[in-house]
């Protein structure tokens, strides 16, 4: 599962949440699920553009233009897609290459 912010004024946009190994049984993440509070058993959370594992609150720049957020969830043919909490966002997607059997996303616009 990933946030992505689509806008974000750094030519390349901005991950907010990745995570990954989110086991096949589970139908809903609770509330502060992210940085260690109550993710799912054997989920992984990998470092995001905060530089850091875990969820990284959206709010774009005072003065910016509301910004579009891209929350995705995959469904895998695997289990573990082998990532670790330093894995990047771009190499965690790369890591489910071949694996993916369905997607959602879902774009949620945000703005001061």
């Amino acid at each position: 599962m990933t946030v992505y912010d689509l806008d974000a004024p750094t030519g390349s946009g901005w991950w907010h949440w990745a995570v990954s190994n989110i086991p096949a049984d589970v139908r809903s993440l609770k509330l502060n699920a992210s940085a260690g509070k109550s993710p799912p058993a054997g989920a992984v959370e990998s470092v995001t553009d905060f530089g850091t594992p875990g969820y990284g609150g959206v709010c774009p720049s005072p003065g910016d233009k509301a910004h579009r957020y891209i929350v995705t969830i995959h469904a895998l043919e695997t289990a573990d897609i082998g990532v670790t909490p330093q894995t990047l966002p771009a190499m965690a997607g790369f890591s489910r290459c071949g694996t993916v059997l369905g997607s959602a996303s879902l774009t949620v616009t945000y703005g001061r």
